[in-house]
């Protein structure tokens, strides 16, 4: 006789193995929903967004900071409008506004340059962080401030008595330009007007000593401070206005080269007119020795000496040169430049 086990029974063990498949199912389903759940719930974390902004917005302030001359920079990113951002401590704080606040705070340090001083506002609503770094100071915002263009210089201590009594050689004739050309017209128009603005006794100037180039040096010589106007020309429809100075020497001399260049281009740009005219601009350290001749036989000397780049002879905004009141102004910013550099 068989003996009969509790399985014996076919249908009963039918039953059983549905009952595994089912539980199979179950569990199965189970894993899937979990799966699609924890999915979900990455997408709409916000844990790997902060982290990247924290590294990336990090990355871009040691790369404002690090950048030679003056920088105005865009930070442009979708989805950044969620987070508040913070520049805090020499780093980034990356955290959702109030109302969505949830998780953690996301920090990532970056180098900050202690020579600068940080303004900066939370940023937050917003896709775009503009950074704007001058001489002295690193800005950071939602936009870039109306003056852009200006560069704002440290407080500056080079009171002199009896400075307007400083010999001044105006447009040395640095570049040799055909007689009757357009740059020729316009920088001979610009320095006429620079020569009247400036209240100085002792003042020379190459538009009445059109001498070779030993004599050129001895105006050079004879001099304390050596302004010389210059077009750029390059493919591009910019009118920038760029100061440059010698970046060799004493310590000292390069920073009253920087200083001064620094002031002059500031009160320069602050004539809306003027801001009109130029699309930006930079001061630039140059060594003679690897520059052209022309500029060379300016810069290589001990004295205050720059050339102001007033603007590109390809731009269309060249022509305002033309216009007695702009060049007018020009003057004026780089005559209120060195009295406040001196006085």
């Amino acid at each position: 006789m068989k003996k009969r086990g509790i399985f014996s029974n076919k249908k009963a063990q039918g039953d059983i193995e549905s009952y595994f498949v089912l539980i199979k199912l179950i569990l199965a389903f189970a894993a899937i929903f979990a799966m699609s759940a924890y999915v979900y719930s990455v997408a709409t974390d916000t844990f790997f967004n902060k982290l990247y902004f924290s590294r990336d917005i990090s990355f871009m302030a040691n790369t404002v900071y690090f950048a030679p001359g003056n920088v105005y920079q865009e930070y442009n990113r979708e989805g950044l409008d969620k987070f508040g951002i913070g520049f805090e401590d020499q780093k980034v704080e990356v955290i959702e506004d109030e109302e969505k606040k949830k998780g953690l705070t996301f920090n990532y340090f970056f180098a900050q340059d202690l020579n600068y001083n940080l303004k900066e506002e939370r940023i937050k609503d917003s896709n775009k962080i503009a950074f704007q770094k001058s001489p002295c100071n690193l800005e950071i915002s939602s936009e870039l401030s109306q003056n852009l263009k200006l560069i704002e210089c440290p407080k500056i201590n080079a009171k002199e008595e009896n400075w307007v009594q400083k010999k001044v050689l105006i447009n040395p004739e640095n570049k040799k330009y055909d007689v009757g050309s357009t740059q020729y017209n316009l920088i001979d128009s610009l320095g006429s007007s620079v020569y009247e603005k400036i209240p100085f006794v002792n003042k020379k100037t190459t538009k009445d000593n059109k001498e070779a180039l030993a004599g050129k040096k001895r105006l050079i010589d004879e001099s304390e401070i050596i302004i010389t106007l210059d077009m750029g020309d390059y493919e591009s429809e910019n009118n920038d206005l760029k100061i440059y100075f010698s970046s060799e020497g004493e310590n000292g001399i390069i920073k009253k080269r920087k200083d001064f260049s620094s002031l002059i281009w500031s009160e320069i740009l602050s004539y809306k007119e003027l801001g009109d005219v130029f699309t930006g601009g930079n001061i630039i350290g140059i060594s003679p020795k690897q520059t052209k001749e022309e500029y060379g036989i300016v810069l290589e000397n001990e004295k205050i000496s720059i050339i102001i780049e007033v603007g590109n002879i390809k731009s269309e905004k060249i022509n305002s040169l033309n216009k007695a009141e702009i060049r007018s102004k020009i003057a004026d910013g780089i005559n209120k430049g060195i009295e406040n550099y001196y006085g």
